[in-house]
């Protein structure tokens, strides 16, 4: 499946987002027994900002697997995702502190397969002007 593109409620300004939890946009990637990936593009003269990330499994973990946040192609997070039976959704929160692309850059969320299974990346954030 090709990513898909939700566009949420805008708030007035950054800072208003992370503290009412708005974000403006959302990305989801899926695949199943492959790689998962979910790219919010780059846009010209803006900076896109990740407050939270959500990874969820059809089905038991079989393969453990890394996921990781990219500013364009350098990891700035990366975490290790274990085996798991029936497992629950895992989310990320980085409202407090989110993460961030550089200027004109895509901000992507990638997981390596988790075995023949169905896996679900949803990534939210907002996009501000140039710094």
């Amino acid at each position: 499946m090709a990513d898909t593109l939700v566009t949420l409620a805008v708030a007035s300004a950054p800072a208003e987002k992370l503290e009412f939890g708005m974000p403006e946009w959302t990305v989801i990637g899926d695949a199943t027994n492959a790689a998962v990936t979910c790219t919010r593009a780059a846009v010209a003269d803006k900076q896109h900002h990740c407050t939270v990330v959500t990874l969820s499994f059809a089905a038991t973990v079989a393969a453990a697997c890394t996921f990781t946040i990219k500013d364009g192609t350098t990891v700035i997070w990366q975490a290790e995702i274990p085996t798991m039976d029936n497992p629950a959704p895992i989310t990320f929160d980085f409202q407090q502190r989110p993460l961030r692309a550089a200027v004109n850059t895509a901000l992507v969320a990638g997981l390596s397969s988790p075995g023949n299974i169905k896996a679900v990346i949803s990534m939210s954030g907002f996009t501000s002007n140039r710094p």
